[in-house]
């Protein structure tokens, strides 16, 4: 297996999982101006069809008609669509991702196989500086290999992926525009 023969969500799912697939169908989308992204909100509208993958389809599909939904929102309501599972069925076929655990498919948590020794050569070799291997636009292949946790040029810096909380590890801390809109329905404050 070469990385060549390899489109660009399936690097993003080798390299991330459902999650970066999703992150880089995103930002594609974003650099083609078929969904427009909100500036200090990062809120998603999708401005019209021209989706040129089944990942990008359902993107858009999860963003409606009316949008006004962020990058975390729209990986929550992609989880479960049948057209991500296909890309994890094709990586599956060729090697790159190894079988689950029989019992994990009866555990309500689901967590992505992990990657054979083929799949990390494949991922050392589109690493390595200077491959072009990934079709796509050089913000896309960024978004694929390391995700939105820094924003490449081209693509607006709304997308970036917030930071961590100090309190928890599944919780982000609120951004300015969380808190804008905590204030905005409460003048003086969330607990006035």
């Amino acid at each position: 297996m070469t990385a060549a023969q390899l489109d660009l969500y399936d690097v993003a799912w080798l390299a991330g999982g459902r999650r970066r697939a999703t992150q880089t169908a995103v930002a594609a989308l974003a650099e083609r101006h078929r969904v427009r992204v909100a500036d200090p909100t990062g809120d998603l509208q999708a401005v019209g069809g021209g989706a040129t993958h089944p990942v990008e389809a359902a993107v858009l599909d999860g963003l409606g008609a009316h949008g006004h939904r962020g990058v975390e929102t729209i990986v929550f309501l992609v989880r479960e669509d049948p057209r991500l599972d296909a890309v994890e069925q094709g990586l599956l076929r060729r090697g790159l991702l190894g079988r689950r655990a029989p019992l994990s498919r009866l555990v309500r948590r689901r967590r992505p196989p992990s990657t054979t020794r083929e799949g990390r050569r494949v991922l050392r070799e589109l690493r390595r500086p200077g491959s072009t291997a990934i079709p796509g636009s050089a913000a896309a292949r960024e978004v694929a290999l390391n995700g939105l946790v820094r924003v490449p040029a081209g693509l607006p810096a709304a997308l970036a992926e917030r930071p961590m909380s100090r309190w928890s590890y599944t919780r982000r801390d609120p951004v300015e525009s969380d808190l804008a809109r905590i204030y905005a329905v409460a003048p003086d404050g969330p607990y006035s």
